[in-house]
């Protein structure tokens, strides 16, 4: 009988490092996969300026209102932002 291993995905998201301990490069690139994901995930296309842009802006935010946020709890908060799980959502944008 085979066995089914089931990943806790809030323990694997805290066991990731601090974004802001991480370096440019490391950091940039972890936040442009989270994001290419989640477009893919809503059904929508990004251009690879767009995405830069976008990466660069979304770090930012991090390091300046989450600076104890961890790479992996952000990748988590987008997958399950994009599905829902917090409620509907209708963009990426900040609500004003």
């Amino acid at each position: 009988m085979n066995t089914i291993k089931h990943e806790n995905h809030y323990l694997a998201a805290l066991n990731t490092k601090l974004i802001v301990d991480m370096n440019q490069k490391e950091v940039q690139s972890d936040i442009i996969k989270i994001l290419s994901k989640t477009y893919l995930d809503s059904g929508k296309i990004i251009d690879t300026k767009e995405l830069l842009s976008l990466s660069g802006g979304v770090l930012n935010e991090v390091k300046r209102y989450f600076p104890n946020l961890k790479v992996g709890e952000l990748d988590l908060c987008f997958q399950n932002g994009v599905r829902g799980i917090y409620g509907e959502n209708f963009n990426l944008n900040i609500k004003i």
